[in-house]
């Protein structure tokens, strides 16, 4: 009888244990780490949550996002990416409803593309994102990047070329998101690749291409297929810029052609492979580097120079508004030239360089015009070019080159990418080097 009564105490204790053991630990609370965050667009970052207390059994999170179309998060592993400009905030809950959150803001990404110099002293085409440089992919010898436009969902065009070697035959090239997207030539021709603009399912390059006839023509690549904007029959032509806008094409360029005995050089807007010639070639030789569309407004930066010496207007930085022309720069200023233009709201950016003699040589400076106001970036000691311009929020952002050669030195090995952020001054590689291009989103 002692027995079974020790044997059922024995039965009773274990079938006691037994229920302790299975008893569910549930989350008494949660937290996130980082509790706030800023990420760049474009760019991701994976949030951590920590479930107390640690014997939880269910340690399941799930994670949601009160603007998934600013801030999106992945409802298993926590990974945010940053959408658009900003802010949200991510949610981490567990099985039974505990909750924590962390704030998170977007800031916009700064894209620059073009040219530095790799290990083996190459050439290579390159994207900075936010001051850090990514080659870009290449089958061939040499690359370099000549533009680069960012969509709305934050797919990263770049148009630029590749060559076998250093002539100027080269492979018209467009990279999506750092590797070969298509390839629009063969390598047997010389081209230029100036600029490229995505709409919808289009791409768009601006350049140029050498003929049988020897001469250049102004091209447009739409989803790769040439358009001949000029024929090149004794001239050479180069287009410098495309922008899309509905379902318009905007390029601009230069077009040289005979008049009589004479030579002349026309600054030209096409719109849907349509010519217009912006300044009157009786008058001035002329060239546009840059197109813009802001709601029915068309704007083209480049440089006009007189053909009748009493007029004393040689190399002006210029505008064009809908086919009105704004001097930039004046007969008593340095000569100048406009090589890109951006607006933004009422404001109206024009990026280029101004020409300060010194002696029998002297330097070019980096300028910024807004509104027609001139802003030098340097000073003439040190030689720089602007080449873009982007302005956004507050913001303008201008990309471009410095010469550090010293006086006497002829060569291009001591060229510097730099990107100018409201007139700070950024060196973004200590090699040869080029920025062609900014875009901000």
């Amino acid at each position: 009888m002692s027995s079974l009564l020790l044997m059922a105490a024995f039965a009773t204790a274990t079938v006691s244990c037994s229920k302790d053991d299975n008893e569910q630990v549930s989350a008494t609370g949660i937290t996130v780490e980082p509790a706030t965050f800023t990420i760049h667009t474009g760019d991701k970052h994976t949030l951590s949550a920590i479930v107390l207390p640690e014997n939880t059994q269910d340690r399941t999170v799930t994670w949601s996002s009160s603007a998934a179309n600013i801030v999106a998060v992945d409802a298993n592993t926590g990974e945010i990416t940053g959408i658009a400009i900003g802010s949200a905030i991510i949610t981490a809950a567990t099985v039974n409803g505990k909750t924590a959150t962390s704030s998170v803001s977007v800031i916009p990404s700064v894209y620059a593309a073009g040219t530095d110099t790799d290990g083996n002293n190459k050439l290579v085409a390159v994207l900075w994102k936010n001051g850090v440089a990514s080659k870009l992919e290449s089958d061939e010898y040499i690359s370099g990047a000549s533009s680069v436009f960012v969509t709305d969902n934050n797919d990263v065009y770049i148009a630029g070329k590749m060559s076998t070697d250093a002539s100027d035959k080269a492979i018209v090239t467009v990279w999506k998101n750092g590797v070969i997207h298509q390839k629009w030539t063969d390598g047997t021709k010389e081209v230029e690749v100036r600029s490229i603009a995505v709409s919808g399912n289009n791409i768009y390059v601006a350049g140029a291409e050498k003929n049988e006839a020897g001469f250049f023509e102004a091209v447009l690549w739409e989803n790769g297929v040439k358009k001949r904007l000029t024929q090149g029959i004794d001239e050479d032509a180069y287009a410098y810029s495309v922008f899309a806008s509905g379902n318009d094409v905007y390029v601009t360029g230069g077009e040289y052609f005979r008049f009589y005995n004479s030579r002349k050089y026309a600054a030209v807007l096409w719109k849907n492979g349509v010519k217009q010639i912006l300044a009157d070639t009786s008058i001035y030789h002329s060239e546009a580097h840059s197109v813009f569309v802001s709601g029915n407004d068309v704007y083209a930066a480049g440089q006009i120079s007189s053909r009748i010496p009493d007029l004393n207007e040689w190399g002006l930085a210029t505008v064009w508004k809908n086919g009105e022309m704004q001097k930039l720069t004046n007969a008593i200023d340095n000569t100048a030239i406009a090589r890109s233009v951006f607006v933004l709201g009422n404001d109206v950016y024009v990026a280029g360089e101004e020409f300060f003699p010194d002696g029998t040589s002297g330097a070019n400076v980096a300028t910024l015009w807004k509104n027609g106001v001139k802003q030098s970036l340097d000073n003439i000691s040190n030689e720089t070019i602007a080449f873009t311009v982007f302005a956004f929020g507050n913001d303008v952002y201008v990309g471009g080159v410095q010469d550090d050669e010293e006086p006497g030195e002829d060569t291009e090995d001591k060229l510097r990418a730099i990107l100018w952020t409201n007139g700070e001054k950024q060196q973004l590689s200590d090699k040869k080097s080029i920025v062609t291009s900014v875009f901000v989103k």
